[in-house]
C-alpha cells in the first residue's frame, strides 16, 4: 500500500470517528437548552399562576373587612328614595359648606372637620355610628373613621396619622346650626343620582329660618352606610330674603359668647341704634376677616361694636351679618 492510499485510509478513519462524536455533543448541548427553557417556562408559570392566587387571597381579605366591620351591601329599591342617613348626611354637609367637592376632602381642615361634624356631632345620628359606638363604649377605630368617611365622599382618606388609637363619639358638641330638608326631586345619571333639594336652616337662640336650595350629586356605593352612597359634590344658594339691600350702615351692640365655630362668632345682644328687629344672639361671621376674627379672639367674651351694611340674605329678624367693621364698646 503506497503512502498515498495509507493517508486516505486515517482520512476516513478520522472522519468515521469524530463526525458522530460531534453531531452527538451538538445534540446533547441543544437537549440541555431546550430543558432550561422549559424549566423557565414552568417557573413563569408558576409565577403567573402564585400571583393569581395573592390577587385571590387579597382580594378575600379586603371582602373580610367588611364583614369585620359588619358591613353589607345596599339592596336598591327599584325607585330612588332618600333614608334618614343619606339625608342626615346631606343636611349636616349644608350646612357647614355652601360648596362642597372634592377640593374640600383633600384640603388640610377636612380630617378635622369631618371628626367634629360626624363622630362628635350630639346633633347628628346614622344607623352605622350608633351601631358601633353602642358596641365599643362610644370609641371609633381609625379602619372605621377611614370606612365612614369613604361612605361619605367615595374618596379614600388614611386617618392613621391623624389619630393615635380611637377617637370617642360620645365627647360630642352641639353645632350652632341645624337644618332640615323639606322637600326634593331627584333624577337617575350614570353616576348615580343628582337631587334638587329645599333646606330650612335654622341658628340656636333664633326663631327664623334661612331657606336654601341644594344641589347635590350622588355616587351608587353599595357599602356605603349612608344608604348605599357617597356625596361627590353639593352647592347651595339662599332663595329667600325678606329685607332688601339698603346700602346704610347698621350698628348694634353684643357681648361675644366665646363659641366661635368656623369663623362664625354669636353675640348676645344687647342694643341698637336703629329700629331693626334683632334675635337674642346674633351670629357675626368673620370667616373671610381675618383681621376682625383675631380682635374678637383677643378680647374674647368682651361687648363689641358691630357695623353692617344689609346685603339682601338677612331675614326679618337680624340673626347673622357680615360685617363692615367691629370696635370693642366704649366702656
Amino acid at each position: 500500500m503506497n503512502k498515498n492510499a495509507k493517508k486516505r485510509v486515517w482520512f476516513y478513519i478520522l472522519v468515521g470517528v469524530f463526525f458522530p462524536l460531534a453531531m452527538f455533543l451538538v445534540f446533547f448541548i441543544w437537549n440541555k437548552d431546550t430543558k432550561k427553557d422549559k424549566n423557565n417556562s414552568t417557573t413563569v408559570i408558576e409565577e403567573s399562576e402564585n400571583s393569581s392566587k395573592i390577587k385571590k387571597r387579597t382580594e378575600s381579605k379586603q371582602d373580610i373587612a367588611y364583614e369585620a366591620l359588619v358591613i353589607k351591601a345596599y339592596e336598591y329599591p327599584s325607585e330612588f328614595t332618600m333614608g334618614d342617613n343619606l339625608k342626615g348626611a346631606i343636611v349636616q354637609l349644608a350646612i357647614t359648606y355652601d360648596d362642597f367637592d372634592q377640593n374640600v376632602v383633600k384640603s388640610e381642615e377636612w380630617k378635622e372637620t369631618f371628626i367634629t361634624k360626624f363622630i362628635q356631632n350630639s346633633r347628628l345620628s346614622f344607623d352605622y355610628l350608633d351601631q358601633i359606638a353602642d358596641k365599643n363604649n362610644g370609641k371609633i377605630s381609625i379602619s372605621e373613621l377611614n370606612y365612614i368617611q369613604y361612605s361619605l365622599t367615595d374618596i379614600k382618606v388614611d386617618f392613621s396619622s391623624y389619630v393615635k388609637d380611637t377617637v370617642d363619639s360620645n365627647d360630642t358638641a352641639s353645632a350652632l346650626n341645624f337644618g332640615q330638608i323639606t322637600d326634593y326631586k331627584y333624577e337617575v345619571t350614570d353616576e348615580g343620582v343628582r337631587l334638587t333639594a329645599d333646606l330650612e336652616v335654622g341658628w340656636d337662640g333664633t326663631d327664623s329660618t334661612t331657606k336654601k336650595e341644594l344641589t347635590v350629586n350622588l355616587i351608587k356605593n353599595k357599602y356605603s352606610c349612608f344608604d348605599g352612597y357617597s356625596i361627590k359634590s353639593l352647592s347651595s344658594k339662599t332663595v329667600e330674603s325678606k329685607i332688601k339691600p339698603d346700602n346704610k350702615e347698621h350698628i348694634f351692640y353684643g357681648s361675644d359668647m366665646m363659641e366661635e365655630e368656623n369663623g362664625v362668632f354669636p353675640f348676645e345682644f344687647s342694643y341698637s341704634e336703629d329700629d331693626m328687629n334683632y334675635a337674642h344672639f346674633v351670629y357675626v361671621d368673620l370667616s373671610k376677616l381675618p383681621e376682625l376674627a383675631d380682635l374678637v379672639r383677643k378680647n374674647s367674651g368682651s361687648d363689641f361694636k358691630v357695623i353692617y351694611v344689609l346685603n339682601g340674605g338677612e331675614t326679618d329678624t337680624i340673626e347673622k351679618v357680615v360685617p363692615t367693621d367691629i370696635t370693642l364698646a366704649d366702656k
